[in-house]
């Protein structure tokens, strides 16, 4: 899992290391082709779903960095608790190690052409970390009471 955390962290970092042009074709990308799986919108013209998409990317992009957060915050708390820490804790030391590298991603960005640092982003990537998290528990919770012997195992040796 360690590894894990440390090809999203480095994913996260290349995808801020975009000058905003760059960042907004990716993106603008992203959108169409989502766009694109919905079957109502197939037969419609293409101007019309550039509109869309250039409404819709902003959101879009929320959502990649929810989501990449969500998968930091899961891998780390995993990769803690497999490593021995209590669930609590990993899910503690998670939640601040991925709020800190957020908060280092905008201040990453800062430097970067065209783009800027916004305190929204750290608040919204560390709700994703505490999110990705929270699965992580929730799973661990419903594993344990269904007598899953592996997480038992680590239960019973760090309890």
């Amino acid at each position: 899992m360690w590894l894990f955390s440390v090809g999203i962290a480095i994913v996260i970092f290349v995808f801020s290391s975009q000058p905003a042009s760059e960042s907004g074709k990716v993106s603008g990308g992203v959108t169409i082709r989502i766009l694109n799986l919905l079957p109502q919108l197939k037969t419609m013209p293409e101007h019309h779903k550039i509109e869309i998409a250039e409404k819709l990317e902003p959101f879009i992009r929320k959502c990649a960095h929810f989501s990449l957060y969500a998968s930091l915050g899961f891998c780390l708390a995993a990769a803690l608790f497999l490593s021995g820490a209590r669930l609590g804790k990993s899910v503690g030391y998670s939640y601040g190690m991925g709020t800190l590298y957020a908060a280092s991603d905008e201040l990453h960005q800062f430097f970067v052409p065209g783009r800027s640092a916004q305190v929204s982003d750290v608040f919204l990537d560390s709700v994703g970390v505490i999110a990705g998290c929270l699965v992580l528990w929730v799973l661990i919770k419903i594993l344990g009471k269904r007598g899953n012997i592996y997480v038992q195992k680590i239960h019973k040796t760090h309890d």
